[in-house]
């Protein structure tokens, strides 16, 4: 294949090539209607030729003068070698045997009508002599042979019309290739440059101009898109490795500080430093508690076999007890469709996500609100959902909530809670759904697989 080979000099060399061979397949058709036309024009001439004939010598033949007849006919017709006019008796044999070589009579089926002896042998008639108009008995026949020759006017008429409409219709096809393919191969051409300069260009592919193409659009939009995907994926996990690192840098000092306050709370014993030391306490907590939430990340990915149901009514019972919980009296309820649900999730897994769903629905629900933990089956799969009624997410945050450092509570908040539980999800191969309405609440669903091949279920 040439290394310079494009679209345009393909279909240019295909419509020559499939031309070339039209073109002699048009002499071939040009010569066979050629001869059928000539072949019937003939046919016509000798029988009109055959009745006038007739009609010009019919006295003399029935007075007998057969031989004189004869060669004034072959004068008058101008017949040559191999051709014959001969006066045929009532029988069709002939009056004179006058053949040569290999000649004989050819007789025609049909009286008075044209025949040809082989495709491209002779044209045969006998035309009928009768001794008056009122006899329908042929006293004599008038036969006639001439050779079928090809009147090559005629031929080069034909093939000179056909030709010219034959290069006129190559002519526009290839003008029609041209234009096509210029713009087919001008389209690749600019999407492979976009591609080349900056395989990340995720601005709209312009419109395609054939529909062979769209596929390609469609393939490449989807590229810039996995680019995207890979990028931002890439950017998390990058962002969460760095805070794995930060978690397990803070624990030992953060443990070492916790047991400096016990000692100092023991020592002073006063109680004008209670508020400090308070506050000092919630702090070391609130630190320790993101530490020990962003380590959860260090842990490496193992098969489990953890009992789903248990292990989740374990933990919202824990929970139902937590401060925050209890500050904003919040009713946190627990329901399961399922008995038993072995899974592949670890306890950690399935208390570190419980726990940060409920903490983000805790912050966003309004005093007294209520909170629900469902577990049950969909579709052959399991599910973990946390529901509830609190302000919901906008449209516009929906896209960014996974986000490790993307949060709702600027003041307080992370941003941590649902990019851990993402993390976990993704590692385990889970898949977490998000439904919210702003005012209305938020749902967040995980669709859970099964365990050793298993399916998640059992009811």
């Amino acid at each position: 294949m040439s290394k310079n080979r494009t679209v345009q000099t393909f279909m240019q060399g295909a419509i020559l090539q499939h031309a070339t061979l039209g073109f002699m397949l048009l002499i071939v058709v040009a010569l066979a209607i050629s001869f059928l036309l000539t072949r019937e024009q003939m046919a016509t001439d000798l029988q009109e030729s055959a009745r006038a004939t007739a009609q010009a010598f019919k006295d003399r033949i029935l007075d007998g003068d057969i031989r004189s007849v004869e060669s004034q006919i072959h004068e008058v017709l101008k017949l040559k070698e191999g051709e014959a006019a001969k006066i045929l008796k009532g029988d069709h044999s002939p009056i004179y045997t006058a053949f040569s070589g290999s000649q004989q009579i050819h007789l025609c089926p049909t009286s008075g009508v044209t025949c040809f002896n082989g495709y491209l042998g002779q044209a045969i008639v006998e035309f009928p002599i009768s001794l008056d108009n009122s006899s329908d008995e042929p006293f004599r026949y008038l036969y006639l042979s001439r050779s079928v020759k090809l009147n090559w006017t005629f031929l080069a008429t034909i093939f000179f019309v056909f030709s010219i409409g034959y290069l006129a219709l190559i002519v526009a096809f290839l003008r029609i290739s041209k234009i096509a393919s210029s713009r087919l191969g001008a389209e690749i051409e600019s999407w492979a440059a976009r591609m080349k300069e900056n395989p990340k260009d995720a601005s709209p592919i312009q419109r395609v101009p054939f529909a062979e193409l769209f596929p390609l659009k469609m393939a490449l939009e989807g590229l810039n898109f996995q680019i995207q995907q890979f990028e931002r994926t890439a950017t998390d996990k990058a962002k969460l490795l760095l805070l794995r690192g930060i978690a397990h840098d803070l624990l030992t000092p953060v443990s070492q500080l916790q047991l400096n306050l016990a000692t100092l709370e023991y020592r002073l014993q006063s109680g004008e430093h209670t508020e400090i030391l308070s506050d000092i306490r919630d702090s070391l907590k609130k630190v320790s508690g993101i530490a020990s939430q962003v380590k959860t990340l260090r842990e490496p990915t193992t098969n489990e076999n953890t009992e789903l149901v248990a292990t989740a009514l374990e933990e919202v019972k824990s929970l139902r007890e937590s401060a925050d919980v209890k500050a904003k009296s919040i009713k946190l309820d627990f329901k399961s469709d399922i008995k038993e649900v072995p899974c592949s999730f670890s306890e950690t897994d399935i208390s570190r996500i419980i726990a940060n769903l409920v903490q983000n629905a805790t912050d966003a629900s309004s005093l007294g609100g209520t909170i629900g933990v469902s577990i049950g089956s969909k579709n052959g799969m399991a599910f973990l959902s946390v529901k509830d009624q609190g302000r919901g997410i906008s449209e516009s945050a929906k896209s960014r909530v996974f986000d490790p450092d993307f949060t709702l509570k600027p003041a307080t908040g992370t941003g941590l809670g649902l990019a851990v539980v993402k993390y976990i999800c993704d590692r385990r191969s889970a898949k977490i759904d998000l439904e919210s309405e702003l005012n209305m609440g938020t749902t967040v669903t995980i669709r859970i697989p099964a365990s050793r091949g298993e399916m998640c279920i059992n009811s």
